[in-house]
């Protein structure tokens, strides 16, 4: 924990230094920053979603099978109703 906080201390106090452009003063740093963060939380995301697909990932595959045969079923359902009960009989 001690190293991630010293880490992320140094990543944002060594790029928050003011850069000098030919014209004058940068001051994109902040929108840097930004982009970067993005970056690496996207890409320890898509490290985590791994992760976790591949300790779940038959857990989700099966549910996900169920959900589409429901589904299925009750769309099947709608389509193959049987019609005479909704027909008006004549006396």
């Amino acid at each position: 924990m001690k190293k991630s906080i010293f880490l992320s201390y140094l990543f944002f106090a060594g790029f928050s230094i003011r850069a000098f452009a030919g014209t004058g003063t940068a001051r994109d740093e902040m929108a840097f920053i930004m982009a970067i963060a993005g970056i690496l939380l996207l890409l320890v995301g898509l490290l985590s979603g791994i992760d976790f697909i591949q300790k779940n990932g038959k857990t989700l595959i099966r549910k996900t099978k169920v959900l589409l045969y429901k589904c299925n079923c009750t769309i099947e359902g709608y389509f193959h109703k049987d019609e005479s009960e909704y027909t008006a009989t004549e006396p």
